[in-house]
C-alpha cells in the first residue's frame, strides 16, 4: 500500500505511524480537549484530513475520529509534510472545481431562459493534473437541450460573457494549489454524434506572478490581460459547441 491512497468519494487517506512513545488522540484539535484514546509508538493510523497548522484528523475505529499532533506521526515511504499538504490542497481544488461546475449547471438548467428557449451552456469536469509545474484542469464545454438530438453547434451563445467570468472563477479556485502555471483545457464532443469522443477545443494558460496576482484578484476580468489562449477570447464562447 502506498503512503496515501484514493478512497471512496474524493477523500484522500494517508497511512501514518505513531513516532512518539505515547501519543494522545483528542476529541478536537486542542490539547485541552477530551482525550479519546492513547496510541503507542509504531501504531499505524489512517489520516484523512490535514489541518494547515499542526493537527491531523485520524480514524480511531470504523465509526470514530479524533485529532493527533502532526509532530507525533511519521509517514511510510518517506512521505513528507509538504507532500501531505500538497495532496490535501490538490484534492480540495478538485472538489471545488466539481462543486462550482455542478452549481453552474443547475443554475442554468433551472433558469427561465432554459424553460423558454430550451438550450443552455453546460460544463463537465474531467480531470485535474499536476506535472512539471503545470496544474491543468480538463473541462468539457457542452450544452443541455430540451429536445433529443437537437443540433446546437453554430448557434449563437447569448451567455459568452458569463462563461468567460466562469472560467476566470475556475482559475482562482485552482490557485489554492501552488503551481508555476495554471492551464484549463476545454474540450467539446466530436460533432459526429459520438458522445464518448472528445476533442480539445481551447486552452487557457496563466503563469503565476505574486505581484500580478495582487492586482488581478481585486479587479474582475483583469486576469485576461495575462492569459494565453489558442483561440481569441471573444471567439471561444461566441457559439454553442
Amino acid at each position: 500500500m502506498n503512503a496515501f491512497s484514493q478512497t471512496d468519494g474524493d477523500a484522500v487517506e494517508f497511512v501514518g505511524i505513531v513516532k512518539k512513545q505515547v501519543a494522545n488522540i483528542y476529541e478536537n484539535p486542542d490539547e485541552k480537549a477530551k482525550i479519546l484514546r492513547r496510541f503507542y509508538r509504531g501504531t499505524k493510523l489512517i489520516v484523512f484530513e490535514v489541518d494547515e497548522e499542526e493537527w491531523l484528523k485520524v480514524k480511531i475505529n470504523n465509526t470514530k475520529t479524533g485529532y493527533i499532533k502532526r509532530d507525533d506521526v511519521d509517514f511510510k515511504n518517506t512521505l513528507k509534510k509538504e507532500a501531505i499538504k500538497n495532496s490535501y490542497k490538490y484534492n480540495k481544488v478538485s472538489l471545488e472545481l466539481k462543486s462550482v461546475i455542478e452549481r453552474f449547471n443547475i443554475n442554468f438548467s433551472e433558469s427561465m431562459y432554459f424553460q423558454q428557449e430550451g438550450i443552455v451552456p453546460q460544463f463537465e469536469y474531467m480531470d485535474l493534473l499536476f506535472k512539471d509545474g503545470f496544474l491543468k484542469a480538463e473541462i468539457v464545454y457542452t450544452t443541455k437541450t430540451k429536445f433529443e438530438n437537437e443540433r446546437t453547434a453554430g448557434k449563437e451563445n447569448p451567455f459568452a460573457e458569463e462563461l468567460k467570468d466562469f472560467i476566470e472563477l475556475l482559475f482562482f479556485k485552482m490557485m489554492i494549489y501552488e503551481a508555476e502555471f495554471y492551464r484549463i483545457n476545454l474540450y467539446k464532443y466530436n460533432n459526429n454524434g459520438k458522445l464518448e469522443e472528445k476533442v480539445l477545443y481551447a486552452t487557457f494558460e496563466y503563469k503565476y506572478d505574486d505581484e500580478q496576482f495582487k492586482v488581478i484578484k481585486n479587479k474582475k476580468g483583469m486576469i485576461w490581460n495575462f492569459v494565453k489562449s489558442n483561440i481569441p477570447l471573444e471567439e471561444v464562447f461566441k457559439y454553442y459547441p
